[in-house]
């Protein structure tokens, strides 16, 4: 069962880059953006990501280190 998320996009974004201590560069070669496309992200300048994106920056939020949502494993996915 997906739930619903109780984060807003940039919310997510900004915790996958603090979660992991990745640049918004080693993000975007993860999701298959541009740095400048996190960055507008981040800030909440990107109205309708691209199902493909959202879907990629749902699922590391989920899996990111410290996170209720995260499975047992606190390892960072492998490196870009």
């Amino acid at each position: 069962m997906v739930r619903p998320m109780d984060k807003s996009l940039p919310e997510m974004t900004t915790a996958i880059l603090d979660a992991y201590g990745w640049t918004e560069g080693d993000l975007a070669k993860r999701v298959g953006v541009s740095q400048p496309h996190v960055n507008r992200l981040k800030k909440g300048r990107v109205w309708r990501p691209s199902f493909q994106v959202g879907t990629a920056i749902t699922a590391l939020y989920r899996e990111r280190p410290g996170s209720s949502d995260a499975e047992a494993s606190t390892d960072a996915p492998d490196e870009p």
